[in-house]
């Protein structure tokens, strides 16, 4: 039984030479000064973390080669650097990217400040905009409509004449059957441009 409570003494003991210091203390973000010929992939091979958190991290080498002298911000490992927005806090953070609250708490030195390091999530790059699909007209392969004026419309039929007026009308009559004729005709020809056209 000695043996136990000592164990137990001795446990107690090295908890509580445990300072909140050490725990709120954070990791630390660095800047690293590119050099000629570096490549964000070598940079972020050299620090092991994927490339995702390099670019995430620097927008400005998102878009761009790294060129020589660019100041690139280097996170402790994988994550984002994320700008909270006005009400929120760690527990909302948290629950937005499900990490655990704590660990958030203590990686950014038990405080809040404009832009909390988020461990464990990858950057992504925007999508991109999905391009309107042209008109017809300028796929290629497809011929251009060709724009035909429409059929006339038929005339109306006159009326049945009386039987007095049938002698005297039957020169009349003759007039409508020739403009049916002439609708015909331009039905018949309308039909074979289209088929002219498209086959």
């Amino acid at each position: 039984m000695e043996w136990a409570w000592g164990m137990a003494i001795g446990g107690w003991a090295a908890l509580a030479q445990v300072q909140p210091e050490a725990a709120c203390s954070g990791l630390p973000i660095e800047t690293y000064v590119a050099a000629r010929g570096e490549s964000a992939a070598a940079i972020a091979r050299a620090r092991a973390l994927k490339i995702e958190t390099l670019l995430g991290a620097n927008p400005a080498i998102q878009k761009r080669p790294v060129r020589q002298g660019d100041a690139l911000v280097i996170l402790p490992r994988d994550g984002i650097l994320y700008r909270p927005e006005p009400g929120e806090g760690f527990p909302e953070v948290a629950a937005r990217f499900r990490v655990r609250g704590e660990v958030l708490f203590e990686m950014n030195g038990c405080r809040m400040g404009e832009r909390l390091f988020v461990p464990g999530v990858l950057w992504k790059p925007p999508a991109a905009p999905v391009a309107d699909a042209p008109p017809p007209a300028a796929v290629k392969g497809v011929p251009t409509l060709l724009q035909l004026p429409p059929p006339p419309a038929l005339p109306p039929l006159p009326r049945r004449p009386s039987p007095k007026n049938k002698a005297r009308s039957r020169v009349s009559m003759t007039a409508p059957w020739f403009a049916r004729q002439h609708v015909k005709i331009w039905q018949t020809l309308y039909s074979t441009a289209l088929t002219s056209i498209y086959g």
